[in-house]
């Protein structure tokens, strides 16, 4: 899983276009989302096959801003740079292998 900035996730949806990326909001303070680093992390080391990225809004309040982000962790999924699911709230493996069928 890749930490990136606000101006980094716009490229990387350019860059990666064709491919499904998978955003993860949180914050360092967020307790639930302390709970799905580690399940993420592992996750994106058995599906290469996906881009998983994490941005942290208090950094990069304009990624939550523009991706209307309420609740922590929030979950995008975006296929061709668009968005396609989102989910709220720490995910298990299974939830993450339902909402990665887009």
């Amino acid at each position: 899983m890749i930490k990136v900035s606000f101006e980094e996730l716009q490229e990387k949806l350019k860059v990666e276009n064709g491919s499904i990326v998978l955003v993860k909001f949180g914050a360092p303070w967020c307790a639930p989302c302390k709970v799905y680093e580690p399940v993420l992390h592992s996750y994106a080391q058995a599906h290469p096959e996906y881009f998983v990225l994490e941005s942290y809004i208090d950094e990069d309040i304009d990624a939550a801003k523009k991706y209307g982000v309420h609740g922590l962790p929030t979950t995008i999924v975006f296929v061709n740079g668009s968005e396609k699911k989102r989910k709220v709230g720490s995910l298990s493996a299974k939830a993450l292998d339902e909402l990665l069928v887009v």
